[in-house]
């Protein structure tokens, strides 16, 4: 379970496979929050976007529940915390300069 600790996305769990150090969560107007957290993941043009980085060290879980209920698998335990200041919005748009802004930012205690 990967939850939102502060930030717009604040007290939002998800059930994600994958908790990398930057994580963009999106939200559209009515919608509940969900993340880019998969390599071919893209926001959509309507989405707004919020980075945040994980606190602390990803962990696993492993749920088990019916088909009726969406199955079973392994799933990210992890928390995130907003980063401040935002990338701008051209930056959490495209993919390669978002990957290039968490390259440069990994180290720094954003």
């Amino acid at each position: 379970m990967t939850t939102f600790v502060d930030g717009p996305a604040a007290g939002a769990t998800l059930m994600l496979t994958r908790a990398p150090l930057f994580l963009r969560a999106v939200v559209e107007f009515g919608s509940e929050w969900d993340a880019l957290d998969q390599l071919q993941d893209r926001p959509k043009a309507t989405e707004r976007i919020c980075v945040y980085r994980r606190d602390g060290a990803p962990g696993r879980i492993h749920i088990k529940r019916d088909r009726r209920h969406g199955g079973c698998g392994w799933f990210t335990v992890a928390r995130y915390r907003v980063v401040e200041p935002q990338p701008d919005d051209a930056t959490l748009r495209d993919q390669a300069r978002f990957e290039v802004w968490a390259i440069n930012n990994r180290d720094r205690g954003i």
